[in-house]
């Protein structure tokens, strides 16, 4: 029924890596039309790639950005894909939710 490999142990070994999740550190309540810079942390990368909704990024330093905050309120979102990093996985994503505050 199983021919040659009647009575053979088949070992099979599985490497699991569990993605690296990095942090955006800055301010997550900020006022509309208002600067705040934003920075990568959790390992050293050789690129890092930044997109903002409800803003702009104003100034790109690679792991440090600043945000001008558009001028109206609710919610704004930071995300952010680091490649090339050290110590593996060498691809890491970060992601920080924003509430904009409109002045009285």
């Amino acid at each position: 029924m199983f021919g040659k490999w009647q009575g053979a142990v088949i070992a099979c070994l599985l490497n699991t890596y569990v993605l690296a999740q990095g942090a955006i550190t800055g301010s997550t309540n900020v006022c509309v039309n208002g600067t705040h810079t934003y920075a990568y942390t959790g390992a050293t990368c050789g690129s890092y790639s930044w997109s903002v909704t409800g803003g702009s990024i104003t100034s790109n330093f690679g792991s440090v950005i600043n945000i001008t905050w558009n001028s109206s309120g609710g919610t704004g979102t930071i995300n952010v894909t680091a490649t090339s990093c050290s110590p593996t996985p060498a691809t890491r994503y970060a992601s920080l939710n924003v509430t904009k505050i409109v002045g009285v």
